[in-house]
């Protein structure tokens, strides 16, 4: 057992846990085992219990014998029967609980029992702390001190301790009041002697006096070869903390809070972890080389230390691949060396030491001591590393000297044998010697890996030094040692400070990083907790902009000052005493929310300060404002007037009015810009600074966006003064409404495209403006309606759509065309410049930087995403452009415009775009007429991402929508609310994406190992009175059939273990509904499940069988005798998806496999049919006549929308379903069946008459698509297809609109099966 879960509990009477009326052994054993199944923990538990605890203890292993692995009694003292106290302390009477005034007063009279000296006070104060509560009149303690008197545990606990039949361990403390020599004698007797005893004198653990310790040889009797793996982390507090205190220890991690990290220092500690391993199983193995281990990963992560043996073992067992023990730098040397190595050894990370130097007998110590390579600095030439390479090797490859004292302890027999070949031989590249002899330097024989010092590589270059190398020119020599590495097949690693830097080189190539050092984790931790304890706010920023700003403002005691949000912007109102942010600042926790609510603090310090600039803003604003009114007012008139007067002077005059005003309310927010620039540097700079709630390298980012806070009423103003609003159309003019075409109080201007609905940009303007340029000059871009330009005196708007590099078949074909108009815009605006200030607006179809894409990493060769297209906007930014939004928001991701997730959006104009809202729309418009026999509700689910996605964003992942019609006498109603699963409940309180579509690797830390109840998003169906949203990798989701509100994960009574297929099948004969699942035993596993509920809603069959191959079966069939499963080449591979390729992928080779099982038999009856490659989604039906199994399906050729295992794209003219007929012959011995093609036509989503479903059946239907291209998702058409006569039907929606999945609705019970 390589780890620990641990609980602390709080029993009831005890801690924040409530009182009882009465308290019983059987009670408080039952709220043990309670919490250990409400954690998860399941059997094997280990229970320890300190003092009082260890009588709950032993009470838990008496009754839950079966459940336990075994219990440790911490100084719980089971004495005879004819023991006697000179004074027992049980007996002691009581008292009741005091109310003491202050919480100071009540703290000082915390204090051990009987008096006695503690070194560890820190562990006394966090007790006593923890252990207090408010109440009325003042402070008290937290437990029930009716408790004793509400119970009687009896004399007869030394039977009872006799009963146990689990494993027992007890520790003591040999100075302990409540426990003596003669009372342990007596417990090792009764529990006879092969009960673990740990025996500790003098340390203060809890209530007791406990000190170093003596572990007996029961330990070392049980002890097999090997070495012990212990995993020691944190422990809570509460498991030193309340009295009394137990935990619970499961199989998982023990942790130790830092502010405990003493504790961990004591034997006493030692000894029970002893104690806990013991009872569990213990680890043993050998552990891998590090040369076979780092040549086997393609990326490996390790730390350096320079402390102590506590810290190596601790930082070894948090997964480092291997750690570094640094003798150069670190306050270390060899004594220090030989405790830290074996503690590493206790974990499997590989030990690595860095050498003071490249002197052999340094280099043979280390390895003599056990490490399992060297990391050798400032190798300047190949004679240096062919000296580190023969001190590591026994001859005849070297002349390292034999004596592995504790090497050949720790690697085993066969040491001397295989060490020349396991044992790792780095040489640091760093100096300007080593630069120029790299090539010669990696090909030494023998060598196995490069490792940069960029600190020391940095000064032989001349450059200053950071903890982490920013310049390009650093940057450049790195990949230049990288290339001589890769060129010969040298593994390279280097250090680094960050996670930022270990994760660039990665993602450059390099082999291994290390991850900064254990003192530079601790200082980075503690920082944080220091901050925490202070109530500052660090780099993580767990706290909102609007938390922060109530912070600031208790921090300097403004007192009466409010923080809200609001719609009306950010800004402080010293009327109103009112801090308002707006909703992304108040509950954002980005640099921006972070810096706008220090700069509006910053005018609520000024007003708490009485700045007299800021009491002149609070006078000027309000005329500000009028003088805007004015002016508006003036320019609207102005037109008016003209037209009445016929005179040009009315209309100059109101012209020129209106324009003062708007150029006199921009002067007056000029002259209040001090008053901002104090806001933002004279006050909020200052205050993150000061409690340091800004990380090192985020000063610059924090000064731009204060920057931009302090500038922007006067820019506000200045915007006014032309009063712009740009809109982009897709149309003719004339298409237009009214209401768009000539808006009240807007002038318009527009460019369409030649070819209609194709493209077309322009301009919606307060002000009329002097001149309107619509054309680049070229006919090719031209005659796409694609730019335009109004002008406003000296100052130009741009409005821009920019073409897309893909064509039609989605390959890169207009990037060409592309590029060359970016460039002619930008010729075309760079002229402009030299007249005056430009603004380009517009769709650029390009993102700049990885910041700016949803999927960065699978769209690297995509066009909008390609290097030459990306650096075209670099070429505006280097021309001076600004990217106004990134100056705004350098450091937000999630804010792009997204398409709907069906290929071809844009160039089809169809809006499947997620919808942003939940509404309920009464008596809907109608267009043409609904049957008034039509009456119900159909419901219909589909993926709607509540935010935009994260990482290789696939559309399945999206969060269930459930839209509701309700129709009837000829009218609609229309209701839709989100599945509130628990993915999207967390993502809603943290206000982004934070789930991943498919890859838990690439969800956020916040959720890392998290459980959902999954998305509920592709399906829906009633049954046994439940409305039921599903998606088939988790449980199906309920939702109220009349309000959609979200009831929650539906498991039929807790019977079903596992997920459910989002395609049920519901037998129409006996109302029972059969369904699947697949990857029951956790993601990508071969493992399926069949089950049926009955009419009622009850699960009463469930049976587990094994796939081929493990595969993404979305559907399957039934008909009146037998259930099919089939089971397809897109494959799910866990081992694929860890090296970053698909989780999913099509592989033809492995074929198609079809199950078929009879009704009335069991998966044991399963029989696999053979098939060439292919996919289905969707199957319209299935029927048996006899012997004969008819299946018809809509069949893919290549699965859509997944890429091959390597992550190519597949064939797009392979990914056509087609309709297709399946037909099995179970009278034969043999594995193949029939397959037949009954039309060539694009189409999906069959359908059926319900009352038919799994009979024989005439009808049936389909979306389809008539097009030539057919595009996934695209359908323009419903078929009706006649399974006697063969012919198809088609009903073409039109153009202008598109279909999804045809419904079914008989007119009655018994009406025919078709009305088309």
């Amino acid at each position: 057992m390589s780890h620990y879960r641990v609980a602390a509990i709080d029993l009831s009477g005890a801690g924040d846990s409530g009182y009882r009326s009465h308290y019983s052994p059987d009670q408080f054993a039952a709220e043990v085992v309670g919490i250990a199944d409400d954690a998860g923990f399941g059997d094997d538990l280990i229970v320890v219990g300190h003092s009082f605890g260890g009588f709950i203890t032993l009470k838990t292993g008496l009754l839950f014998n079966e459940r336990l692995s075994g219990i440790v009694l911490v100084d719980s003292a089971v004495r005879p029967p004819d023991f006697k106290w000179e004074r027992d302390p049980r007996r002691s009477p009581i008292k009741p609980k005091r109310i003491y005034p202050t919480f100071e007063e009540a703290l000082g009279r915390f204090r051990l029992m009987p008096p006695q000296d503690c070194s560890n006070e820190y562990v006394l104060d966090y007790i006593g702390r923890h252990s207090l509560k408010e109440t009325e009149g003042g402070w008290t303690w937290k437990f029930d001190d009716q408790m004793f008197n509400k119970f009687e545990f009896g004399d007869n606990m030394h039977e009872e301790l006799a009963l146990l039949k689990c494993r027992v361990a007890v520790m003591y403390g040999e100075n302990s009041y409540l426990f003596s020599q003669d009372i342990a004698d007596f417990m090792f007797e009764v529990l006879d002697e092969s009960v673990v005893d740990a025996g500790v004198p003098g340390f203060c653990f809890g209530l007791t006096p406990l000190v170093t310790q003596r572990v007996s040889h029961g330990i070392a009797q049980r002890a097999e070869k090997g070495r012990v793996h212990f995993k020691v982390y944190r422990i809570s507090a509460d498991m030193v903390g309340h009295f009394p205190a137990q935990i619970i220890v499961g199989a998982g991690r023990i942790f130790v809070e830092q502010q405990f990290d003493g504790l961990c220092q004591h034997a006493a500690f030692h000894a029970f972890i002893r104690v806990c391993h013991q009872l569990g199983s213990l680890w043993i193995g050998i552990k891998k080389c590090f040369v076979n281990s780092w040549r086997d990963i393609s990326r490996a992560f390790t730390t350096s230390f320079q402390a102590n043996s506590y810290s190596a073992e601790s930082i070894s067992n948090l997964g480092f691949d291997w750690v570094c023990v640094d003798l150069q730098h670190g306050i270390i040397d060899y004594t220090d060396l030989a405790q830290m190595l074996p503690a590493i050894s206790t974990t499997e990370t590989t030990p690595i030491v860095r050498v003071p130097w490249n002197e052999p007998y340094e280099i043979m110590k280390v390895l003599d001591a056990g490490a399992y390579g060297v990391i050798v600095p400032m190798v300047n030439n190949r004679s240096e590393a062919e000296q580190a390479v023969h001190a590591c090797r026994y001859p005849p490859l070297g002349n390292r000297s034999f004596g592995p004292i504790r090497g050949a302890l720790y690697g085993g027999r066969g040491y001397a044998q295989e060490a020349n070949d396991q044992l790792a031989c780095i040489a640091m590249i760093e100096t300007r010697e080593g630069i120029d002899n790299v090539e010669e330097i990696v090909t030494t024989p023998g060598l196995n890996g490069i490792y940069i010092g960029p600190a020391d590589l940095a000064l032989a270059m001349g450059l200053d030094v950071y903890g982490d190398q920013p310049q390009e020119e650093h940057l450049e020599m790195v990949k230049y040692i990288q290339s001589v590495c890769l060129k010969h097949k040298q593994a390279i690693g280097i250090h680094t400070s960050s996670l930022e830097y270990a994760q660039k080189y990665l993602s450059l190539g390099f082999n291994f990083v290390t991850l900064g050092s254990e003192s530079g984790h601790m200082m980075k931790n503690a920082s944080r907790e220091l901050a925490a304890a202070r109530g500052t706010v660090q780099a993580e920023r767990e706290s909102t902009g609007g938390e922060l700003a109530q912070h600031l403002l208790q921090k300097y005691d403004v007192k009466g000052v409010g923080v809200e949000a609001t719609e009306a912007g950010d800004h402080y109102d010293p009327s109103a005493k009112m801090v308002r942010l707006s909703e992304a600042n108040f509950n954002g926790k980005s640099l921006t929310a972070v810096a706008i609510a220090a700069h509006e603090v910053g005018h609520a310090l000024q007003d708490h300060m009485g700045d007299k600039h800021l009491a002149a803003r609070t006078r000027l604003a309000p005329l500000a404002d009028r003088i805007a009114r004015i002016s508006s007012a003036a320019i609207w008139l102005a037109p008016v007037v003209g037209l009445l007067t016929r005179h040009p002077i009315p209309f100059s005059g109101l012209i020129l009015i209106g324009m003062s005003g708007l150029v006199a309310r921009m002067l007056v927010h000029l002259v209040t810009l001090p008053t901002e620039w104090d806001a933002s540097f004279g006050k909020a700079l200052p205050a993150l600074e000061e409690g340091q709630y800004i990380a090192p390298g985020e000063e610059h980012t924090i000064r731009r966006i204060l920057r931009a806070a302090a500038l922007t009423y006067f820019a506000a103003a200045l915007a006014d003064v032309l009063n712009l609003f740009r809109w982009e159309v897709r149309a003719f003019e004339h298409q237009l409404e009214e209401s768009l075409r000539n808006p009240e109080g807007w002038y318009t201007s527009f460019v369409p495209a030649v070819r209609p609905g194709y493209s077309g940009v322009g301009i919606y303007s307060r002000t009329k403006p002097d001149r309107v340029i619509n054309i680049l000059g070229d006919e090719q871009y031209d005659v796409e309606g694609r730019f335009m330009v109004a002008q406003y005196g000296r100052t130009s708007v741009a409005s821009v759509y920019f073409p897309k590099g893909s064509g039609k078949d989605r390959d890169n074909s207009r990037v060409p065309y592309k590029l060359g108009f970016y460039r002619k815009v930008f010729e075309t605006v760079e002229k402009l410049k030299k007249r005056g200030p430009v603004f380009v607006t517009g769709d650029y179809n390009t993102a700049h930087t990885e910041i700016d894409l949803a999927r960065p990493k699978t769209n690297k060769k995509s066009s909008g995403f390609l290097p030459e297209e990306r650096e075209e906007i670099s070429r505006w930014l280097a021309a001076g452009w600004v990217d106004t939004f990134r100056t705004q928001h350098p450091d937000e991701e999630g804010h792009y415009t997204w398409w709907r997730q069906f290929g071809g959006a844009r160039e089809d104009n169809v809006g499947f775009a997620p919808v942003n809202m939940e509404c309920d729309v009464y008596d809907m418009v109608v267009e043409g007429e609904i049957p008034h026999a039509l009456r119900g509700t159909f419901y219909r689910n589909g993926p709607n991402p509540q935010f935009a996605p994260r990482g290789d964003y696939h559309w399945f992942g999206g969060d269930g929508m459930i839209h509701a019609f309700h129709l009837g006498d000829g009218k609609a109603s229309y209701k839709n609310r989100w599945v509130k699963t628990k993915k999207w409940q967390v993502e809603h309180e943290a206000g982004r994406s934070l789930f991943s579509a498919f890859n838990p690797l690439d969800n956020d830390e916040s959720v890392a190992g998290m459980e959902t109840d999954g998305l509920a998003n592709t399906n829906i169906v009633w049954h046994g009175g439940k409305l039921l949203a599903l998606e088939e990798a988790h449980a199906p989701f309920e939702l109220d059939p009349v309000t959609l509100e979200s009831v929650g994960a539906h498991t039929f009574g807790g019977k079903l273990q596992g997920p459910m297929t989002a395609h049920p099948k519901i037998d129409p004969e006996n109302g029972e509904m059969l369904f699947f699942g697949y990857n029951i035993d956790g993601m990508l596993s071969e493992n399926m499940s069949f089950h049926v509920v009955d009419k009622d809603g009850n699960l009463v069959r469930s049976e587990t069988f094994k796939a081929p191959y493990s595969a993404m079966v979305h559907d399957f069939m039934v008909t009146r005798d037998h259930v099919i499963f089939p089971i397809m080449p897109l494959t799910g591979s866990l081992e694929r998806a860890m090296q970053g390729a698909p989780v999913y992928a099509w592989e033809p080779e492995k074929g198609v496999h079809i199950g078929i099982m009879p009704r009335n038999g069991s998966v044991k009856d399963l029989r696999w049919f053979r098939g060439e490659p292919g996919y289905v989604f969707h199957p319209m039906n299935a029927h048996s006549d006899g012997d004969t199994v008819v299946c018809d399906v809509c069949e893919f050729e290549q699965a859509p929308l997944f890429p091959g295992p390597d992550g190519t794209p597949g064939d797009p003219n392979k990914a056509i379903p087609r309709l297709t007929r399946w037909s099995f012959d179970l009278a034969k011995n043999t594995d193949d069946y029939k397959w037949e093609r009954l039309d060539d036509i694009a189409c999906e989503f069959p359908r059926l008459d319900e009352r038919r479903s799994g009979l024989s059946y005439r009808h049936g239907y389909v979306a389809c698509d008539t097009r030539p291209k057919f595009k996934v998702g695209g359908f323009n058409a419903i078929a009706h297809v006649d399974h006697k006569t063969g012919a198809m039907d088609l009903y073409d929606v039109g153009e202008a609109c598109a279909t999804n999945e045809p419904i079914f609705v008989p007119a009655s019970d018994d009406a025919p099966e078709v009305i088309w």
